[in-house]
C-alpha cells in the first residue's frame, strides 16, 4: 500500500514538472524532431516563424485560459511585464511574418501580408525596441510600392535583409531597423542564405532560372557564381567563405567549390575526376562531405553509389556489406566523428549502417528501419524513423518493422534504443506502474512487454530532447509487443517522460491525441 501510495505521489509530481517541460517542447520539436530528412545539411540561420494573425489571436487567448486555470501569475510586487498586449492599429492583414532577435535583444520585427493566389500583394513592417510593450509601423521607411515577402536574419541582431520580389529589391538594415538602405537586384531574391561564420557574406538563389548568386559586403554589391544550380550549401568549418554546389554541364551534373574573398572575388574548382554526379544529392555534414554518382540503370553492375570526402580530403566509394542495383541513401546523422546511413535496397527494405572514422567503410546496424516508400527515395524527400537523444553521446531511438507477412504495408512497428550509436539495439522497459498506480506485475524486457515510440512526419508528435536537459525526453507511445497507431489505426497514445536518456520512462498522461504538434495535459 505504501509503494502504490508513493507511486501516485511520484506520478502528480511528474505530471506537474511536465507542465514546465511540454512548454519547452514545442520549441525543440524544430530542431530535435525525430523524422531525419534527405538533406541534412550545415546549419543554417534562424528562420521568421510564419503564422496567421486569426491563430496568434486564438493561441494567445488558449494560453491565457490555461494560465488562469492552472496557476497564478508569478510576478513580483509592482511588476506586470510577464505579457503584453499590443494592437497593430489599423492593420488587418491575416498573415504575419515574426521575429525576434534573441538573447539580449530587446528588437522584434513583425511583417504583416495579404496575399492573393500565394502572392504577397500588400505588406507592412513593424517593430518593438521594448520587447513587445509597444510596436512601431515602420513601412513608411520603405518605398511606397515596397512588397516585403520574408525577413532574412543575418548573425548580426542589428542587421537584417527584407526581400521584395516584385520589385527585385533588397531593403537592408544595419542598426536594427532605424534605417533601411534599398538595394535593386538584377535577379528574384526568393532565397538568401547567409554564411554560418562570417556575417557580411551572403547567398542569393534564383530558383526560376537556378541562378546562384554571392555578396561579400552584406548586400550591397553581387556576383553571379553559377549558373544551372541545384543544391549548394556553405563550408562551415572553413574559416575562409567556401560554398559547395552542384551545377549542370549538358546532361551531367557536376561538383564545385568556390571561395569568396572580402572583395567578392571568386575562386572556382571543379572536382572533374569524381565525373558526374547524382543532382541534389550534396550533403555536408560536419567532417563529411557526401555525393551519389550517377548509375547507368542499363549496367546491372553500375558505377553509382555513395561517395564520401573525409576532413576535404578526395572522395572515394563508401563500402557497404550488402550491395544491389537500385539504391538509395539517406545521411541520417554524421555527429560524433562518425556517419548513420540509411539505405533504401528493394521491396521496403531499408537497413541503417554506420561507418568507420573516416566515413568509408560501412558495418550493418539495423534491419528493417521503418522509414517512406520508394517514390520519395527516388525524389530525394525520403524520412526514416530514427531520433538521435539531444546531449547524450550515442543514443538514438528507431522504429523498426516485424516482417509477419509478405505485404509490407501490413508489417507492424515496434522500438528500440542503443546507447552506443548502433552497436547494439534494444527493446525500451514499459514502466513499472500502469495508469491506475497499479504494479505491472511479470513485465521484463522481451519482445511481448515493452514500450514503443511514435517517431511520425515533422508536422506530428514524435520523441522530444535537448542538449541542455541532459537525459531528459518526452515521448508519446504505448505499451505492449507494436505501436498501436500503427498496427490497430489507433491515434491516442500515453505521455511518457524519462529522466535517465529512456533507461526508464514513467507514464505522464493517458489517452492523449496525439495528431498535432503539441502535448495539452489537463
Amino acid at each position: 500500500g505504501f509503494i502504490k501510495l508513493y507511486y501516485i505521489l511520484q506520478k502528480k509530481l511528474t505530471a506537474m514538472r511536465l507542465l514546465c517541460v511540454t512548454l519547452l517542447c514545442t520549441l525543440w520539436a524544430v530542431t530535435s524532431y525525430a523524422a531525419i530528412t534527405s538533406r541534412v545539411q550545415t546549419p543554417r540561420t534562424a528562420r521568421p516563424r510564419e503564422v496567421s494573425m486569426d491563430s496568434l489571436r486564438e493561441e494567445n487567448k488558449e494560453l491565457q485560459g490555461e494560465s488562469r486555470a492552472s496557476r497564478q501569475r508569478r510576478s513580483t510586487p509592482g511588476n506586470d511585464s510577464f505579457s503584453h498586449t499590443s494592437a497593430l492599429t489599423g492593420d488587418n492583414n491575416p498573415y504575419a511574418l515574426v521575429h525576434y532577435s534573441g538573447a539580449y535583444s530587446p528588437l522584434i520585427f513583425i511583417v504583416t501580408q495579404r496575399r492573393s493566389n500565394s502572392l504577397v500583394v500588400q505588406s507592412n513592417i513593424w517593430r518593438t525596441t521594448n520587447l513587445g510593450q509597444n510596436y512601431t509601423n515602420d513601412t513608411g521607411k520603405l518605398p511606397d510600392d515596397a512588397i516585403i515577402n520574408d525577413i532574412h536574419i543575418s548573425l548580426d541582431k542589428e542587421k537584417l535583409i527584407l526581400a521584395d520580389q516584385r520589385n527585385n529589391r533588397l531593403y537592408r538594415t544595419l542598426d536594427g531597423g532605424e534605417h533601411y538602405l534599398v538595394t535593386n537586384v538584377n535577379f528574384d531574391p526568393e532565397t538568401l542564405l547567409f554564411h554560418p561564420n562570417i556575417t557580411e557574406v551572403v547567398l542569393a538563389y534564383d530558383s526560376e532560372h537556378s541562378d546562384l548568386y554571392v555578396s561579400s559586403n552584406f548586400g550591397a554589391d553581387w556576383e553571379s557564381l553559377s549558373t544551372g544550380v541545384h543544391e549548394y550549401v556553405w563550408d562551415y568549418l572553413d574559416k575562409e567563405a567556401t560554398v559547395y554546389y552542384e551545377t549542370d554541364e549538358g546532361n551531367s551534373t557536376f561538383l564545385w567549390k568556390a571561395t569568396i574573398d572580402a572583395t567578392n572575388r571568386i575562386s572556382n574548382y571543379k572536382f572533374e575526376s569524381l565525373g558526374p554526379i547524382e543532382t541534389n544529392s550534396l550533403v555536408l555534414n560536419n567532417q563529411f562531405i557526401f555525393v551519389e554518382k550517377q548509375l547507368n540503370q542499363s549496367d546491372t553492375t553500375g558505377e553509382g553509389g555513395l561517395f564520401v570526402s573525409y576532413e576535404r580530403g578526395d572522395f572515394a566509394e563508401a563500402m557497404f556489406p550488402l550491395k544491389t542495383q537500385e539504391q538509395h541513401y539517406l545521411i541520417a546523422d554524421a555527429s560524433e566523428q562518425q556517419a548513420l546511413v540509411a539505405v533504401y535496397h528493394y521491396d521496403n527494405l531499408t537497413n541503417l549502417y554506420t561507418s568507420d572514422a573516416s566515413g568509408h567503410s560501412y558495418s550493418l546496424s539495423l534491419q528493417n528501419l521503418r522509414g517512406s516508400d520508394i517514390d520519395t527515395w527516388r525524389t530525394r524527400s525520403a524520412t526514416v524513423e530514427l531520433v538521435k537523444i539531444e546531449g547524450i553521446r550515442g543514443t538514438y531511438i528507431a522504429n523498426r518493422l516485424d516482417p509477419v507477412s509478405s505485404d509490407p504495408r501490413y508489417w507492424p512497428v515496434f522500438t528500440q534504443i542503443t546507447y552506443d550509436k548502433g552497436g547494439t539495439w534494444k527493446f525500451i522497459q514499459r514502466p513499472p506502474y500502469d495508469s491506475q498506480g497499479n504494479p505491472n506485475d511479470n513485465c521484463t524486457i522481451s519482445e511481448d512487454c515493452n514500450l514503443n515510440l511514435r517517431i511520425d512526419q515533422p508536422s506530428r508528435s514524435g520523441v522530444y530532447s535537448n542538449e541542455h536537459a541532459l537525459g531528459m525526453i518526452v515521448a508519446h507511445g504505448n505499451s505492449g509487443k507494436y505501436l498501436n497507431s500503427y498496427w490497430w489505426g489507433q491515434y491516442y497514445s500515453n505521455v511518457y517522460l524519462s529522466r535517465d536518456a529512456g533507461m526508464l520512462l514513467w507514464n505522464v498522461a493517458w489517452n492523449v491525441f496525439t495528431q498535432s504538434d503539441r502535448v495539452h495535459l489537463d
